[in-house]
């Protein structure tokens, strides 16, 4: 069980980031079964629905720590949408190896944020599911992608043991991230559960 907000301002916690071999071995165990299956079985599935429901069959999907791909089967049996130009990248080689077993047919690419050539590649959308809490350099990431660029990022109010930090409010979302969108939108979804489990979707498009 996670620990969970304190009142105030967003939290952060710098020295927790994790690194690859982290996330391979967290994947790995069997209380993590969920990630290793089909996305419908997942906690995230109404979420990952509501973060891609404005998605165009025309958009070049880039997916942004896309794990071990279950967006990504979302995304492409989003096929009665017409989306299939979707690929999604993780720096966890366990996580990409799954996804591909998973979804066979997908375009899966082993890639760090910092450093990918994918964010220099060909696509026009951006989605990414609870990563930004993860990463120390957030915004540098963030910052990599192509001005012009529609994202659909969602991220947490948890305190985990792998996150840096976690948000709270809105407000403390738009104080960090605003500068780097047009129009930025920030949305609440509220997960049904007996603790307080959000995810705060931000939209809008790159500077």
């Amino acid at each position: 069980m996670p620990s969970f907000p304190k009142e105030g301002s967003m939290n952060e916690l710098p020295q927790n980031e994790m690194d690859a071999k982290w996330y391979d071995q967290a994947y790995a165990l069997q209380e993590a079964h969920h990630y290793r299956g089909h996305y419908s079985g997942s906690p995230f599935k109404d979420m990952w629905e509501y973060l891609c429901k404005d998605l165009k069959p025309e958009n070049k999907i880039l997916d942004i720590g896309c794990g071990t791909g279950q967006l990504g089967q979302l995304g492409h049996l989003l096929a009665d949408k017409g989306i299939r130009n979707y690929t999604g990248f993780d720096f966890s080689s366990f996580a990409i190896e799954t996804a591909r077993k998973l979804s066979p047919g997908i375009n899966f690419e082993v890639g760090d944020a910092l450093t990918t050539p994918l964010l220099e590649s060909d696509y026009d959308t951006i989605v990414s599911s609870e990563f930004i809490e993860h990463l120390n350099e957030d915004l540098k990431a963030l910052e990599r992608i192509k001005p012009g660029t529609m994202c659909h990022i969602s991220t947490s109010n948890l305190a985990c043991e792998n996150h840096v930090r976690w948000f709270e409010t809105a407000d403390q979302i738009k104080e960090r991230y605003s500068y780097l969108f047009e129009e930025m939108e920030v949305e609440k979804f509220v997960y049904p559960t007996e603790f307080i489990w959000i995810s705060w979707i931000i939209r809008g498009v790159k500077k």
